[in-house]
């Protein structure tokens, strides 16, 4: 059991030196707590303006990529506001004001960041979500920043 105990642990360590070891990318590695911390006020931000309706700093707040999804910033911004999931069902306002950042579930990986938001649908355990449906915010770095990259949904499937 140590040989293999040891074996995993050179193989992350020759990972950590240059590319990943099963994708062959460039490895990068996970942004530290500061940087989580602050992904997950963006994140908070983010629901807050969207349970305002506030379209103009929703698309500010997006990545160049969530951008040209869209259509581009002026198309973004003419789009109805609010967070759509479920198959096209839109959050409204009160359930985007009352949607609870879970700091304990976010994670992150080079330049993203994913940060998990109870919005009142799912079950907690120890302040973690352990079934029913969150919210799932991506973030990227961009420019020194984390922005929104996607908003989506996540269901726990027992």
């Amino acid at each position: 059991m140590t040989a293999r105990v040891l074996a995993a642990a050179v193989v992350v360590l020759a990972a950590g030196c240059g590319q990943d070891s099963n994708t062959g990318l460039p490895h990068e590695p996970p942004p530290d707590a500061e940087q989580l911390v602050k992904a997950d006020e963006v994140a908070r931000i983010y629901l807050r303006t969207a349970a305002r309706g506030d379209a103009e700093r929703l698309c500010a707040m997006r990545t160049r990529g969530a951008l040209r999804e869209l259509g581009g910033r002026a198309a973004c911004e003419r789009q109805p506001t609010g967070i759509e999931v479920f198959h096209q069902r839109r959050l409204s306002g009160t359930d985007l004001a009352a949607a609870e950042v879970l700091p304990g579930d976010t994670s992150g990986r080079g330049l993203t960041a994913r940060v998990v938001a109870d919005y009142g649908q799912a079950v907690l355990d120890s302040g973690h979500a352990v079934a029913g449906k969150v919210l799932e915010v991506d973030l990227r770095m961009e420019g020194g920043r984390y922005k929104v990259s996607r908003v989506g949904a996540a269901v726990f499937v027992d």
